[in-house]
């Protein structure tokens, strides 16, 4: 009975642990901290103790985090929205910069409408035109479509690093999780032994009057 206790005991121990972690964790993305971080207060009410992760629970917790990031399709599609809005400030830098063209073309044509006077003749023709522009003044319309490209790129990748630090937190409660309930069937089984022996005990006591 008494082990049993204890068994709860460390069990509620353990999920106050995991409970602080999770919240360090989303302290640490509400700070825009690296992943990791553990931050503390300037003031501790009590000694918290060491961590209970081991180098090879935390060595699998990022394993999961990490096939989490790649297969989310929230995560994948923000870095399509991340891709496209930094293509569109090349775009809209490009429309600033001279632009080239080239062009030509081949006719054969009876009568051929590039020679005068029109003959009814089969007569072929060609040419090729080569062309520089360039833009003295837009009133700040390039100028404008770059900052707005930027600004959409600056905040899909905003929200890309924000998603990715959630899909973190959300990864590393379900492994504590999992942690907890893998605890609470070990402490389970131990009840279910020692209310076993108390059933013998009973038995015996019963059988000897």
């Amino acid at each position: 009975a008494v082990q049993v206790e204890r068994d709860r005991a460390e069990l509620a121990r353990l999920q106050a642990e995991n409970g602080a972690l999770v919240e360090n964790a989303n302290l640490a993305r509400l700070l825009n901290l690296p992943p990791g971080t553990r931050v503390w207060p300037a003031e501790e009410a009590a000694d918290p103790g060491s961590p209970a992760e081991a180098g090879t629970e935390a060595t699998d917790l990022e394993a999961q985090v990490t096939e989490a990031l790649q297969q989310r399709p929230d995560i994948l599609a923000l870095q399509s929205r991340v891709a496209a809005a930094e293509a569109q400030i090349k775009v809209a830098g490009a429309s600033a910069r001279p632009q080239a063209m080239v062009q030509g073309a081949y006719d054969y044509a009876n009568p051929s409408q590039r020679i005068f006077p029109l003959e009814g003749t089969w007569r072929d023709t060609w040419f090729v035109a080569v062309g520089v522009s360039i833009t003295a003044f837009d009133g700040g319309r390039n100028s404008a479509a770059a900052a707005r490209a930027q600004a959409q790129a600056e905040s899909a990748g905003h929200l890309l690093r924000d998603s990715r630090q959630r899909v973190r937190q959300e990864v590393t409660a379900r492994w504590l999780d999992l942690r907890t309930a893998r605890a609470s069937l070990e402490v389970a089984t131990r009840s279910v032994l020692a209310a076993q022996e108390d059933v013998r005990v009973s038995q015996d006591r019963y059988r000897t009057g």
